[in-house]
């Protein structure tokens, strides 16, 4: 029921470069819509078991004592924390993070970075069990936008796993100006671009009374048409 998986599997072309990590190049639109003028360069979805305990003892719900929360949404929120507390221990905190409002699965709230500019923001947060699945549409006519479109994961919910399984997902982006001074630099020779943004989704499947399967999943986005030229980038 991957959020991040519905994406990439829906919108695929077969002809051209294969990305990292998958087998089609999947073209999307914007997130205001129209063509598709971004595509996804790569994919990488990292998976392994851990204690449920291990999960269930952070985070959100490590003080709640004999109701301790165990279940696949709950724990998939502890390893958002998990993720977010990890990298704040980074020197880059110093810099980018300013302000930054406690941990929240509201959509479009900010995990980390500065709004409006280089920062991560949750989309939202699916669960099998309970039928919930992410709704882009729920975001707030003024927050911080994703790159691309994302579709609901609504029918890969509906049809998902016989186990507990729920999952967040976060979207991010690099400023327009470093991403367009980098591009700049490609034009004359530089042998690599930045990613305009991208998306990460963190899954957790309960597969027994004591171990949980945890999937990382990330994909970037970056745009077919740097600096507006006519011809694709591939």
């Amino acid at each position: 029921a991957s959020a991040c998986r519905n994406l990439i599997e829906t919108p695929c072309e077969a002809n051209t470069p294969t990305p990292w990590g998958v087998t089609k190049s999947t073209l999307l639109s914007s997130w205001s819509g129209g063509d598709k003028t971004y595509w996804v360069p790569s994919f990488v979805a990292v998976q392994a078991e851990v204690p449920v305990s291990q999960l269930s003892q952070y985070g959100l719900f490590s003080h709640d004592g004999v109701d301790q929360k165990d279940d696949a949404h709950s724990l998939s929120k502890n390893l958002v924390a998990a993720f977010v507390d990890a990298r704040a221990t980074g020197l880059e905190t110093s810099i980018m993070d300013r302000d930054v409002p406690p941990l929240s699965f509201t959509p479009s709230s900010r995990l980390f970075g500065r709004p409006s500019e280089m920062g991560a923001f949750i989309l939202g947060t699916w669960d099998v069990d309970r039928g919930m699945n992410v709704r882009p549409s729920d975001l707030p006519s003024d927050a911080s936008k994703p790159v691309t479109e994302f579709g609901s994961n609504e029918e890969a919910v509906r049809n998902g796993s016989a186990v507990d399984t729920a999952g967040a997902v976060m979207y991010w982006m690099f400023p327009k100006a470093l991403v367009e001074g980098v591009d700049k630099a490609a034009s004359y020779g530089l042998p690599w671009r930045s990613m305009e943004g991208g998306f990460q989704e963190f899954i957790v499947e309960r597969v027994s009374d004591e171990k949980a399967k945890v999937t990382y999943v990330t994909i970037e986005c970056t745009n077919l048409h740097p600096l507006g030229q006519q011809k694709r980038d591939f």
